[in-house]
């Protein structure tokens, strides 16, 4: 089967156009969504609310996992440069992701897919799968075993380095210094948000400087951290 079998020249150039209005839509459309998820929990904290921000925030995760991957290949925004730092900052670093090493391993799945050296195979080799098989998923997923699966990986590959003699040696420092910026942005956004909430709903009303102070504050003690981190 062939593409262009079902769509003429000029209807794959219209859906492949890029915009970046369309793509700046595409990421903070995913953000908001984010932001009320957080201020629905601070503004009426019980379980429902719990459950229901999780389920957005988890959904939104996946949609800037689905960004990255656009990013990556430098096909959701128009300018080359937005694509590297949108993708990096908005996309990559909220679902703990470097968006250079994922792009490393994606273009070899497109370049081996299908074939034993095919880094993703294993995901999906065995669709489709058995009602037992989709049951054990969902179990994991639930449980959080795929969070703890998900964890390790990522020390795996960001706190490990390869010794003179070939072996791997673990450096926690590499890996701090690997999560810190894309944990710092995160923690900024959701001290800006809190203080938001804090104070558009008590008498003292909204103070952005303040809440920018704090957010400064805030990065500032994450950069320290990082700097501060021993060179493996």
């Amino acid at each position: 089967m062939r593409i262009h079998d079902h769509f003429s020249k000029i209807e794959l150039q219209q859906l492949l156009a890029r915009s970046d209005a369309q793509a700046w839509l595409a990421v903070l459309t995913s953000w908001v969504l984010v932001a009320l998820a957080f201020a629905l929990v601070a503004l009426w904290p019980n379980p429902l609310t719990i459950l229901l921000a999780l389920i957005v925030i988890g959904g939104r995760q996946l949609g800037f996992g689905a960004l990255m991957h656009e990013c990556g290949h430098g096909s959701l925004f128009a300018t080359k440069g937005l694509n590297s730092w949108v993708g990096k900052w908005l996309c990559a670093g909220p679902v703990m992701y470097r968006i250079d090493d994922y792009m490393v391993r994606h273009l070899l799945h497109h370049r081996t897919v299908g074939t034993a050296e095919d880094p993703d195979l294993s995901r999906y080799q065995a669709y489709p799968v058995t009602r037992a098989s989709l049951r054990r998923k969902l179990i994991r997923d639930l449980t959080g075993r795929t969070t703890m699966k998900f964890l390790r990986d990522l020390l795996k590959a960001n706190a490990t380095i390869e010794t003179e003699d070939g072996q791997r040696s673990l450096r926690l420092g590499r890996f701090f210094r690997a999560c810190a910026r894309p944990l710092s942005a995160i923690w900024c956004c959701f001290r800006f948000l809190q203080a938001w909430v804090r104070r558009r709903f008590t008498c003292s009303g909204w103070q952005p400087i303040s809440a920018l102070t704090c957010c400064f504050r805030e990065f500032a003690t994450w950069r320290n951290m990082q700097q501060c981190q021993i060179s493996p």
